[in-house]
């Protein structure tokens, strides 16, 4: 008697989302991981160099390992450039990505996050063959920490955003070095602000800061440093034992709003980042839940 053996096709189940993914371990691209994430999951991206253009829609947390690059190699500005862009995420946290764009001329932006809330940028480096570093539209809640924005047009563009946190970030650029417009409780300190070291007219290239109430200082007498702070005042002198110079920045000389924006407490050195991360405004005045 022949016996037949029947062979059934059974469905396989779709993959559950999953709280922690790698890439490329786990999936060949960022997106695709992001893509098969459950919210609030983490996404670690290992070594290499991915040619992507991000889109973050759910909180999650995107960390690179050392040597992780994004390149923007493959689009155009008018094509959407930013290489991360996040948009409605409540809780996200972006850290220790480098940025580069090997397309020539540097059109691609770094990072815009656009009607977020709870955002952390931290650890990330932004080459300068990138357009811009990072852009914040209708942010609310946000610590921008630690970061090296060495970018061929302006490091930090903000807009209508409130209760932003910038500190410890390096700020170097072909233009401004970042421009502020309709925002509100800003707190900016222990940043290192370069002047444009290749502009024909240095001492005109000031920030651009509009309609906008801004604290340029921690609140313990540390402001910020600025490097061309000796060629405009002089005849400042350092307070002794203080670390801080006696005669105030004045942030945007222009001030196109009518208002009067001044570092009065600014460092003579380049600050360094401290070990203690109340020092560091993480999570300042409670308003940043994700980081610490």
């Amino acid at each position: 008697m022949m016996t037949i053996t029947v062979l059934l096709r059974i469905p396989i189940k779709a993959q559950e989302p999953q709280t922690h993914v790698k890439v490329p371990t786990d999936f060949l691209t960022i997106q695709q991981a992001i893509d098969n994430l459950a919210p609030s999951g983490t996404v670690t991206v290992e070594n290499g160099t991915y040619y992507e253009y991000v889109r973050i829609h759910e909180s999650l947390t995107l960390t690179a390992t050392d040597k992780s690059i994004i390149d923007g190699k493959y689009r155009t500005y008018l094509e959407s450039p930013w290489q991360i862009y996040a948009l409605g995420v409540n809780n996200l946290v972006i850290s220790g990505f480098t940025f580069v764009t090997t397309y020539i001329p540097p059109l691609a932006i770094g990072i815009r996050c656009e009607n977020c809330t709870n955002v952390v940028i931290t650890n990330c480096t932004f080459e300068d063959t990138t357009c811009s570093g990072i852009e914040l539209v209708g942010v609310s809640n946000a610590l921008i920490f630690n970061n090296m924005i060495d970018c061929s047009s302006v490091p930090f563009i903000m807009w209508n955003s409130n209760n932003v946190t910038i500190t410890y970030n390096t700020l170097r650029d072909a233009g401004e070095q970042f421009q502020m417009y309709n925002s509100r409780n800003i707190v900016f300190h222990h940043n290192n602000v370069f002047n444009d070291e290749w502009s024909c007219h240095p001492t005109n290239d000031y920030p651009r800061v509009s309609n906008t109430t801004c604290i340029w200082d921690d609140g313990r007498g540390q402001g910020n440093y600025w490097s061309d702070y000796a060629e405009r005042y002089p005849k400042a002198k350092e307070l002794v034992g203080l670390g801080i110079w006696d005669t105030p920045y004045q942030i945007d000389p222009d001030d196109v709003d009518g208002q009067e924006h001044f570092d009065y407490y600014p460092l003579v050195k380049d600050p360094q980042v401290s070990s203690d991360p109340t020092e560091n405004g993480c999570g300042a005045g409670g308003k940043i839940p994700l980081m610490c």
